[in-house]
């Protein structure tokens, strides 16, 4: 049965029925190929996030830390970018991993461990 190879375009007789590149080495630079694209489109924002976690776990480091939003901005920190948000008893969280955010009514940022 003739097929063409997904990578390749070239066309080979296939051995088995669901046999989809003439090659292993094919099937491995095309696999590789969709992982680098998706890799791609997903750097930038791994990129901010994990700023965001180094400057979150830069101020935890001695428990919990009330700071202001001008102080999280001055530290470079994202307000765009955050894995989770959610409400839990009229309390609004963001999350950035592992780690807290808390918007108080005093315009204060509760940064918390998870």
């Amino acid at each position: 049965m003739k097929k063409i190879d997904p990578f390749t375009s070239e066309e080979f007789t296939a051995k088995r029925h669901n046999q989809r590149f003439s090659c292993r080495l094919n099937q491995i630079a095309f696999n590789n190929k969709l992982a680098r694209e998706k890799r791609e489109l997903l750097r930038e924002s791994n990129t901010k996030l994990n700023t965001n976690r180094a400057i979150l776990k830069k101020l935890y480091e001695n428990g919990k830390i009330e700071v202001s939003k001008e102080f999280l901005l001055g530290a470079g920190f994202n307000f765009l970018y955050y894995t989770q948000n959610y409400n839990n008893k009229g309390r609004q969280f963001h999350a950035v991993y592992d780690f807290l955010i808390e918007i108080m009514p005093n315009q204060q940022f509760l940064i918390s461990k998870n």
